[in-house]
């Protein structure tokens, strides 16, 4: 609740003047009316054994054009997590680029930003993006539907090559990470892979929060 309050005096202090630059981020992943021959990261919510289906978020890591965002500066905002962010400060640390920093790391308000391997610069909390939704799908688990799994389940291990799983065999695994006994595959940890004609055709879990 304090921390909410501090927000909410810094940005009535420091309000986004008329003329002041707001950056946003690029849209990087094309809509379609039909995903096909098309992969993506997503988060996998729930499956309903029912109605056989799988609901999902697709989405996409924020990334900001480099020039725009090392242009702005006190008085300026950036546009990330859903809410426009006005910059009261700028400064660096340990390779981050960072907007309004606070007496701790990635508390709220503050916006810490990693220049990528293109250049541009995407938003990070802790170890992982800042990702933007682009769609909430309901999809059937088909027969044909491969899981590659990246992890050991029970340690969290990254493994070298991904072990192959069949459809009924990631239904068990949705199964037991509904009941905790398993890390799932809602954490920003998954790519997903669509076939020619727009199904789902492969999920790949590359990684788990704890690693």
């Amino acid at each position: 609740m304090r921390k909410t309050i501090i927000l909410l005096l810094i940005l009535f202090a420091f309000p986004v003047s008329a003329g002041a630059a707001v950056v946003t981020a690029m849209a990087t992943e094309p809509y379609m009316e039909q995903y096909q021959l098309y992969s993506c990261n997503a988060r996998i919510l729930d499956y309903n054994s029912e109605t056989n289906l799988l609901r999902l978020t697709l989405i996409t890591p924020e990334i900001f054009p480099k020039d725009e965002v090392e242009a702005l500066g006190v008085g300026d905002a950036i546009y990330t997590g859903g809410r426009e962010i006005p910059i009261t400060s700028v400064s660096y640390q340990d390779g981050y680029l960072v907007f309004n920093r606070g007496t701790e790391e990635f508390e709220d308000g503050s916006v810490w930003l990693s220049e990528d391997s293109d250049g541009n610069y995407r938003t990070i909390y802790w170890h992982d993006n800042v990702w933007t939704e682009i769609e909430q799908l309901e999809l059937p688990v088909t027969e044909a539907l491969l899981l590659l799994d990246r992890i050991n389940p029970e340690t969290g291990e990254s493994l070298e090559k991904p072990t192959v799983h069949p459809s009924t065999r990631f239904i068990r695994m949705m199964e037991e990470a509904a009941r905790g006994e398993d890390p799932g595959f809602s954490a920003n940890n998954v790519l997903v892979v669509f076939n020619a004609e727009g199904q789902l055709a492969v999920i790949e879990r590359y990684y788990v929060p704890w690693q």
